[in-house]
């Protein structure tokens, strides 16, 4: 049995088809690209805060044992609590600032809030997708 021939292309139809080959392997490589994107937003990042939070206990067991009556105000980016919440599994280090740097470490303290046991509503602002995600559930609770 023989081949099928191919019937003969004209210059201007392999120059299509060449085209439409590199069009196609760039769209695969930007499809690719992508996905790899997504995945480190959602698990990438998470890892990266996991080591930033075991950095922050370590900083924050330091400040509990050497802490004195004297109040300093935080800078961003420094640990300044731990909050837990055991009914959704939250049991992160809180940091002072809500800035992009601030918020890849944990969950952060607005400026101007009281900390928790100060007079006052303490706000604090965390990520629900990326970062460790601290705040995935916190609807569930009543």
């Amino acid at each position: 049995m023989s081949s099928p021939e191919l019937a003969p292309t004209s210059p201007r139809t392999r120059i299509w088809l060449g085209a439409l080959d590199v069009v196609g392997r760039m769209m695969i490589a930007i499809g690719v690209l992508l996905l790899a994107f997504v995945a480190y937003q959602l698990w990438g990042t998470g890892i990266a805060e996991s080591r930033a939070q075991d950095t922050l206990a370590t900083e924050f067991e330091a400040v509990v044992q050497n802490t004195t009556t004297e109040t300093t105000t935080p800078l961003y980016g420094d640990v300044i609590s731990r909050i837990q919440i055991p009914s959704i599994d939250v049991d992160k280090y809180v940091v002072a600032g809500v800035d992009a740097e601030s918020l890849q470490k944990g969950p952060g303290l607005f400026p101007g809030s009281p900390l928790a046991g100060q007079l006052g509503n303490v706000a604090i602002t965390g990520h629900r997708t990326t970062y460790g995600a601290p705040f995935s559930r916190i609807n569930e609770i009543a």
